[in-house]
């Protein structure tokens, strides 16, 4: 039986977040509502001296009851404006919170993919390129169970994630960071969903 827990409308919703580098903005496809943007800024200010701790890479967390099976989608666009080679999102489904702005959650992650802006937009599950069309909302999912989670973009199943690091209890938080190591206009979000069994 699945569980549903909820929506997310972001940011006010989510666990954890880089407050300085995100912003929400306004909906580019028209609607009135406004949405989250994970991005890349360039200002020193973002970068603490003393703990040498980097907030230019915004980033989100969000949690949900603790399962070793569920499900989590969310929407996402690529923002319109400049992007830099290395642009993105990476996604990660963790079983603890980490920092919004932590670099580092994609090597204890249970399972984590890039999204790639550059040189064309796609998903990368292991070495397979999934494309999407930037300037248009899309949504992902990811259906874990056990050792591996399914990602579909726009309801098609794209390809399958092997668990990198295992945990007796599952899932309970799914974290988005900004890929960039140069400005960039980034990703929006607009909605998050997790239904845990």
């Amino acid at each position: 039986r699945w569980t549903p827990h909820g929506s997310a409308r972001v940011p006010w919703q989510f666990s954890s977040l880089s407050p300085f580098s995100l912003k929400q903005v306004p909906d580019p496809s028209g609607s009135t509502k406004k949405v989250l943007q994970i991005k890349r800024l360039n200002d020193p200010e973002l970068v603490n001296e003393k703990s040498n701790v980097d907030y230019r890479n915004a980033g989100a967390a969000w949690n949900f009851p603790n399962g070793t099976t569920g499900l989590v989608k969310f929407r996402f666009r690529a923002a319109d404006g400049d992007q830099a080679d290395d642009s993105g999102l990476q996604v990660s489904l963790t079983d603890r919170l980490f920092n919004a702005c932590d670099s580092t959650t994609k090597d204890y992650a249970l399972f984590t993919f890039p999204i790639r802006l550059r040189p064309a937009p796609h998903l990368l599950l292991g070495m397979k390129k999934v494309p999407f069309t930037p300037g248009a909302w899309h949504e992902i999912s990811l259906l874990w169970q056990g050792g591996q989670a399914v990602v579909s973009l726009d309801g098609k199943k794209a390809g399958t994630l092997k668990m990198a690091n295992k945990s007796a209890n599952g899932a309970s938080y799914i974290h988005f960071i900004s890929t960039g190591s140069q400005p960039d206009a980034g990703i929006l979000l607009d909605t998050v969903n997790a239904r845990v069994k």
